[in-house]
């Protein structure tokens, strides 16, 4: 999937996938949109030093993130 261009107030403000342009999460906000919270709990990880990739846009991700970082 792809978003070809987000634009915002008549300019194009980011290309690229999902991923690309969540990764852009407090860019995102600063123009008053959001982002998937999913995304928003991994960038609140990544905060706290947790290794998280970018921009995970689902649940499954994350899980399998989660499981992955836990496992015992």
């Amino acid at each position: 999937m792809l978003i070809e261009s987000l634009q915002w107030e008549g300019r194009v403000q980011f290309d690229g996938t999902p991923e690309e342009v969540f990764a852009h999460a407090d860019e995102l906000k600063a123009i008053g949109l959001g982002v998937p919270q999913v995304t928003e709990l991994g960038n609140q990880l990544a905060a706290k030093g947790f290794d998280v990739p970018h921009a995970m846009l689902n649940l499954d991700q994350m899980e399998a993130y989660l499981l992955e970082k836990f496992k015992r």
